[in-house]
Formats: structure tokens, C-alpha cells, sequence
């Protein structure tokens, strides 16, 4: 069914651009609008191009066209340009459509154990493995020594937003990377101060379900919010019931099963209002598909089921064909890394081999479109960005800037769950960067 509403899309995308064809004016050299479009398209192009120099695709057939292309750009022909910029990027599809092919039939996502030579085999939790591989780079473990720090979580389990005054629950969720700091050096503590900090939520939460709000904003107007902290909430309860090493602060988890079924089933309820809000920015659609997954591979239950399936493939359909994510009509680099980071986690719990195929090719062409935007010492390009790094959105006051740590994060993932080393290489130098420019809150 997945693979038919694909190939709808597709169609439908194909009307759209030859309705764009036909409407469209002839191209004009001298105007500045058209030149700026054509700029775009130059830019579009290239990066597929380079995207797919990084695939086992064959590209000798399009080699003479780049040169073309490149040749019409130096000597300024911008109507011929255009033109070769067109046929260009029809022959790129069908390569990516090859290459997509190729992937959906090649091995599945790298979501078990390397062997015993590269971790303990007493860890038995696949992501736990990768966290014990990963502590071997430096700015891994500096990462979350400094995001991770316990200290960050006050006696009574409040954090971030909510240590002067409780605002929300979804500002707990920073409680999964002390959660993970306290795997990486195997302390009790520091993973029972996470826990501390997911089980404060439940003070807030009402009889109906839903959590209460220092926003003074109504339920359904907060219903994105309780799917921030639920999605947190069975991360957290996996993580550490694969892990096995810290059975008392699962245990501790497992004691809210009746609260966290009472707000999994009130987010369900009002799942209509969820998507309105959540409908243009991809991110958000997976965060809430982790919330109804995570929660039924605890608590099984059909219809949690369906939504998370239902909100994945939403995310999915909502990404271009050069690998970026749409987030509010054009790509963002940070919200991209998010996409990436929330694909990984559901690839590492999913129980559906055919959607680890579906988010393998999805991640595969994001970490790639991510990577390139990356340069030599770790800066992540803003550019054309719509939500962050030049004032589009203020949150807490402040401009939305680049999240370096998820960046960072989301390729330490891609390396191990794509087989891909060099993206872990590239989240050194994100780090590295950040620490140099920018340190972290």
C-alpha cells in the first residue's frame, strides 16, 4: 500500500510540474526573478548530482551533460543553461529512482551487534552497543558529559524551562541525555536522576490524561506538547528495558504503565488536533509517530499501532527527492538533523521489516543531504534554511539557531545504523566546532 500512495505522490508531483510548464513564461535573461530561479534550479541540481556520486550508481551516461552545464554556466548562456539544467534534472530522477530500487533490495538497516570485538557481549541492547563503541571518540563522550550532566535536573526531577516555574512536560525530555550519559559510564545514579526527571511529569498530569500546562493554553492547544514528553517517556522505557543493566530505575518507569496508558490513549483521542498542528513540519510528525510506536510495543494495542505507521509514512512523503525534509515549505539543516535523529530511534524499536526498509532509504538520502551542508571544520551551513539561523522563529525569547548537539548526534546515529564511519567522522568536527564557537547551554 506504502509503495502505491508513492507512486501517486509521484504522479501528482508530475502534474503539478507540467502545469508549472505549460503556465510558466518563456525564460528571460534579463530578468532578474527568472535568473535567481535559475540560480535555485543550478543549485537543486547540483546537489542531487553530488548525492548521487556517493551511491553505486552509474553515472557516465550524465558526465557529458555536466560538463555542458558547466561550460553554458562559465560563458554566461543562461538560456541554454536553463534548458540543460531541465534535461538534466529528468535524467537525475530516473537515476534516483535506480538507486532507490537498488537500496530497497539490498540489506536492512545495520539494527544488530557488530560482534563481541567492538563491545561488551554482556550488553545485549543493540543501541546500547553503539553507545559503548561511540564512547570511544572523545567528542562523543565530551557531548554528552556536558548535555548529559545530572546536574542539569534539580531534587525534585524539574529541568530546563521548568526549574524556576513548571511550564510544560515536553521540557523534560532533555532527560534523554543524562539518560544516556549515565549508560555510557554505567552509573545507577545519574540514570535514576533521568528517571526522576520522566516521572515528574506525572505531578502534572489530569484525570483526563493529558498533562497541565504553566502557558496557561488550553489541552487540545497543548496537545504537541504531551507528545514531546510521551515520545521521551517510551524512548527511555526501551532503552532501558533492552539494556538490562539498570533494573530499578526500569522498574521505576514500569510503575507508571496505567498513567502512561491513560495520556497515550488521550493523545489518541485527539490525534485530528495533533496532526493540524504538526501537518507542515516533519519533525514533529515523528516525534508523535514514536509516541504511538513506542507506546504500543509496551502496552500492545491496534489502533497506537496504525497511528504510528500512519504518522512515520506522513514524515516520510513529506521529503524531497535530494533527501531533505520539508519543514514549513523549504529544507532547515538543524530540523533536518531532527528528522534523522527520531528515523534512527524508530529503525533501532521497529518490529517491521519492511519499514526499516522504508526509513533506511529515507535516512540514507538525509544523511547524505545533511553531510554535504557540513564543512571542513564542522560548520553547518544556514543557508535557505525556513525555521533556523536567521530570526525566522523566536523560542523562550531567543532566535532559533542551529542545534549543533542533535546535528552531532543524528550522524553519530547514521554511522552506526548506515555502516557509515565517515559520518561519524564528520560529527567529531560538528563538535568540535561548536565547543570553539559556540560551547553549549
Amino acid at each position: 500500500m506504502g509503495n502505491v500512495l508513492a507512486y501517486l505522490y509521484r504522479l501528482v508531483l508530475v502534474w503539478l510540474l507540467c502545469l508549472t510548464v505549460v503556465f510558466a513564461s518563456e525564460f528571460d535573461a534579463t530578468n532578474p526573478t527568472h535568473l535567481k530561479q535559475l540560480k535555485l534550479k543550478y543549485k537543486q541540481a547540483e546537489i542531487r548530482y553530488k548525492t548521487l556520486r556517493q551511491k553505486p550508481v552509474h553515472l557516465s551516461e550524465v558526465e557529458q551533460m555536466v560538463a555542458m552545464i558547466q561550460q553554458a554556466k562559465a560563458s554566461q548562456q543562461y538560456s541554454q543553461l536553463n534548458d540543460l539544467l531541465s534535461d538534466f534534472l529528468i535524467q537525475l530522477d530516473a537515476l534516483e529512482n535506480t538507486n532507490a530500487q537498488q537500496v530497497e533490495s539490498s540489506t536492512a538497516l545495520n539494527t544488530k551487534p557488530r560482534g563481541e570485538s567492538d563491545a561488551s557481549p554482556d550488553i545485549k541492547s543493540v543501541e546500547s552497543q553503539w553507545l559503548a563503541r561511540l564512547k570511544a571518540r572523545p567528542y562523543f563522550l565530551k557531548l554528552h558529559q556536558i548535555k548529559g550532566a545530572a546536574s542539569h535536573i534539580n531534587q525534585h526531577g524539574a529541568m530546563s524551562r521548568n526549574l524556576t516555574s513548571f511550564s510544560d512536560v515536553a521540557a523534560q525530555r532533555d532527560a534523554l541525555w543524562v539518560l544516556r550519559n549515565g549508560i555510557l559510564a554505567q552509573d545507577q545514579a545519574v540514570v535514576a536522576k533521568a528517571v526522576l526527571a520522566l516521572e515528574y511529569a506525572f505531578e502534572y498530569q489530569t484525570s483526563e490524561g493529558n498533562f497541565s500546562n504553566g502557558r496557561g493554553v488550553s489541552a487540545r492547544t497543548a496537545v504537541g506538547v504531551d507528545a514531546f514528553y510521551l515520545y521521551a517517556l517510551g524512548y527511555a522505557y526501551q532503552l532501558l528495558g533492552a539494556d538490562g543493566r539498570f533494573p530499578t530505575s526500569y522498574q521505576r518507569l514500569d510503575g507508571h504503565r496505567s498513567s502512561w496508558q491513560k495520556a497515550i490513549s488521550w493523545l489518541a483521542n485527539n490525534s485530528a488536533e495533533l496532526y493540524r498542528q504538526d501537518k507542515h513540519t516533519p519533525n514533529r510528525l515523528l516525534f508523535d509517530a514514536m509516541a504511538f510506536s513506542f507506546a504500543n510495543h509496551a502496552m500492545p494495542d491496534a489502533n497506537l499501532k496504525k497511528l504510528g505507521r500512519t504518522y512515520l509514512q506522513r514524515a516520510l512523503y513529506a521529503q524531497r527527492d535530494d533527501g531533505a525534509f520539508i519543514e514549513k515549505g523549504g529544507h532547515d539543516s538543524s530540523y533536518q538533523a531532527v528528522c534523522l535523529l527520531n528515523l534512527s530511534w524508530l529503525a533501532l524499536y521497529s518490529e517491521d521489516s519492511q519499514e526499516k526498509v522504508e526509513i533506511q532509504q529515507a535516512l540514507t538520502k538525509g544523511a547524505a543531504w545533511l553531510a554535504a551542508r557540513i564543512s571542513a571544520k564542522g560548520e553547518v551551513s544556514k543557508r535557505g534554511n525556513t525555521r533556523t539561523g536567521s530570526g525566522q522563529e523566536i523560542q523562550s525569547g531567543k532566535e532559533k539557531d542551529i542545534n549543533y548537539p542533535e546535528v552531532a548526534l543524528s550522524l553519530y546515529y547514521a554511522s552506526e545504523l548506515l555502516n557509515q564511519p565517515e559520518y561519524a567522522d564528520k560529527a567529531d568536527k560538528v563538535v568540535a566546532f561548536a565547543l570553539a564557537y559556540y560551547g553549549y547551554d
